[in-house]
């Protein structure tokens, strides 16, 4: 008997950017509350049996996650242990909210770097 594949074609409809910066969550979550005058809530994420901390901030027409990558030696994307940040940005109005954020982002003090994730594979685990 022949196998047959099946090929799911996932639409990744948000945008991912990475942070590096030397500051706690709880500190970098209140410096981006303060450059984009938002208002992240903290929540848990659980993946592989770990609780990593995150915080969520919904707005009218989108929503937009804030995931720390590393919590005591254990990291959410092992490839990339250099990104103490995700954030994963859900919305409609395209590239020029995420380009906004990305700038106000690296106003925040010891802000090291923020760029756009476009990897399909790391983009793939922050699938609700």
């Amino acid at each position: 008997m022949k196998k047959q594949k099946f090929y799911i074609d996932l639409e990744l409809d948000f945008s991912l950017l990475a942070v590096s910066c030397h500051l706690k969550d709880y500190r970098f979550v209140w410096g981006v509350n303060n450059v984009l005058n938002a208002n992240f809530i903290k929540t848990k994420v659980y993946k592989n049996e770990n609780i990593y901390p995150s915080y969520e901030f919904v707005m009218d027409s989108s929503s937009a996650h804030i995931y720390v990558n590393r919590t005591n030696e254990k990291i959410i994307i092992n490839n990339r242990p250099e990104i103490d940040f995700w954030l994963k940005i859900c919305d409609t109005e395209g590239s020029q909210t995420v380009k906004f954020w990305s700038e106000e982002i690296k106003r925040i003090p010891h802000v090291l770097i923020v760029y756009t994730e476009e990897n399909r594979k790391i983009k793939e685990q922050f699938l609700d």
